[in-house]
């Protein structure tokens, strides 16, 4: 297919006819103007709708986030043990994410019996930091 476009001077010209009552240019100035009116309305509803979905999929990671708050640790260290794998996969890495936790475990025992959990929490970061 052919992407035949007017020109500026055509469409003025194709004006000039229309306002001297010519039916068949009234019918192409107003099926132009039509269409650059639905293609504004289209552009509209198009940024309303990325907007919309944003703020669904904002919201969905704010769900998603708060849910994995309620799940057991080893669900929760599973997923940060292998990130990318597929849900139906990630029983294949319940024995590295208890590993992971038992590390935690035996990095923690041997710290003061009357250390905070703050403080606990506060030498973790620290450790993230190094």
């Amino acid at each position: 297919m052919t992407d035949h476009k007017a020109k500026p001077e055509q469409w003025a010209a194709m004006e000039r006819w229309a306002s001297q009552n010519d039916n068949a240019c009234s019918c192409i100035v107003e099926l132009r103007d039509r269409i650059n009116a639905l293609t504004l309305t289209l552009k509209d509803e198009a940024e309303c709708n990325n907007v919309c979905i944003d703020n669904v999929a904002e919201r969905l990671r704010k769900l998603e986030s708060m849910a994995r708050q309620d799940e057991p640790l080893i669900s929760r260290m599973t997923r940060a043990v292998a990130p990318y794998a597929r849900p139906y996969r990630l029983s294949c890495y319940k024995v590295e994410a208890r590993n992971a936790i038992r590390e935690i475990i035996d990095w923690i025992k041997p710290m003061r019996a009357d250390a905070t959990a703050a403080e606990i929490i506060e030498a973790l970061q620290q450790e993230l930091n190094d």
